[in-house]
């Protein structure tokens, strides 16, 4: 793996570490800060699936 990719799946791991408590105690949520962690990842590797948008889709699906 390269070093490149290695910081890349550390940055993700940071974004989503947190997505299974917070789907358990999701009225306590603070959702401005989870879209901020998923952002960022976005705009550090944006050649990469966007986390926002795969967020945006699952919650349009829950509704």
């Amino acid at each position: 793996m390269a070093p490149s990719d290695a910081a890349e799946v550390a940055v993700l791991a940071d974004a989503v570490h947190h997505l299974p408590y917070l789907i358990q105690h999701w009225d306590t949520c603070d959702e401005e800060l989870l879209r901020g962690m998923l952002h960022d990842y976005d705009n550090r590797f944006p050649s990469g699936h966007s986390l926002v948008a795969a967020y945006e889709r699952a919650e349009a699906a829950a509704g």
